[in-house]
């Protein structure tokens, strides 16, 4: 049923982001539902949906006196605390996730994701990276050049990435199908900077024998929160530093849009030439893609001439699509 797709998809979730069930807060909860709604583009329908059933769960979960987290149980604006004696189950339910459907009311004049990125130029790019640190200003290139999906990037192990013929393999794909991307030279030696540097660091002071490629101060593999929640700091410091750019924020698909956009327009212009080219097949295949349908979540059939000029500054200044056949 669409209540068990929808659990289904929010437990897997929690569960990359190494949350046990019965861990779950209010505010991973809320995280999880900024994710769908932004990057999955969905709509307040469907968030309604998501939070309907996830109270469910956890409601039920109350009932039968499973240790929850105390967050669940006070409003997430923090007005009281505590769980509350329940008469009527519908109108007083007995955990607070209910209440956050007023947090995601769409707005006529000020929707969530119109304050959002929709990809980055070159300038936007150009003014973001400087204030990720060099971890996260790898992950942040990896969206870019490779059109990762976030969970993508952050799955890449030590044995899925090959620096020498500069490949990267996920162990996490949306679709199950084999992703192999090239990155370019700029970019390769940022991450065997990041290897080097901090990396070795982390492992040496922690210990830690994780396989991932990319770890947090802890040696433990970094999430999409830790991610997510650098990548807004570092929006909130390039929006104050540069207002023309009018950035209010930021979000983790963006650099992944502008790989589409850029690999769309790159496309498209070759065609126009009369020059063989990308098919739609390969499109899909790079961006790991069941069809072309995907293009419309990015508005880019429409929106392609206003990036072209990324083709000539951008994409093909550090990637040769001569050399597209190792994906």
């Amino acid at each position: 049923s669409t209540s068990a797709y929808n659990l289904r998809l929010f437990l897997n979730a929690m569960d990359e982001a190494s949350i046990e069930f019965t861990d779950v807060t209010m505010n991973a909860i809320y995280n999880y539902l900024c994710y769908v709604y932004v990057e999955e583009e969905k709509t307040y329908k469907s968030i309604c949906a998501y939070i309907y059933d996830i109270a469910s769960l956890y409601e039920s979960l109350a009932l039968r006196n499973y240790p929850l987290d105390k967050s669940l149980f006070r409003p997430f604006s923090n007005e009281a605390s505590g769980p509350r004696v329940i008469r009527n189950r519908r109108d007083n339910p007995l955990t607070m996730i209910s209440k956050l459907r007023k947090e995601f009311l769409p707005k006529k004049t000020d929707d969530v994701r119109s304050s959002y990125t929709k990809w980055y130029s070159i300038d936007e790019i150009d003014a973001i990276a400087p204030e990720l640190t060099l971890l996260y200003r790898c992950i942040f290139y990896d969206t870019i050049f490779t059109g990762h999906r976030i969970d993508s990037a952050l799955s890449i192990t030590l044995d899925t990435i090959n620096m020498k013929e500069r490949l990267i393999k996920p162990t996490r794909t949306k679709t199950g199908k084999m992703h192999i991307s090239m990155i370019p030279p700029v970019m390769a030696e940022m991450m065997q900077s990041y290897l080097i540097e901090v990396r070795r660091k982390i492992v040496d002071s922690t210990g830690s024998v994780s396989n991932y490629f990319f770890l947090g101060r802890d040696g433990l593999p970094v999430t999409y929160g830790a991610y997510y929640s650098a990548l807004k700091v570092a929006g909130e410091k390039t929006s104050v530093k540069n207002p023309s750019l009018n950035i209010e924020n930021l979000h983790t698909h963006a650099g992944r849009s502008t790989f589409a956009a850029v690999l769309r327009s790159y496309q498209l212009e070759q065609r126009r030439q009369g020059k063989t080219t990308l098919t739609d097949t390969d499109f899909c295949n790079l961006m790991d893609w069941k069809s072309l349908a995907s293009l419309e979540n990015y508005d880019i059939t429409t929106r392609a001439q206003e990036v072209s000029p990324l083709l000539k500054d951008f994409y093909l200044k550090y990637m040769n699509f001569a050399d597209m056949n190792h994906s």
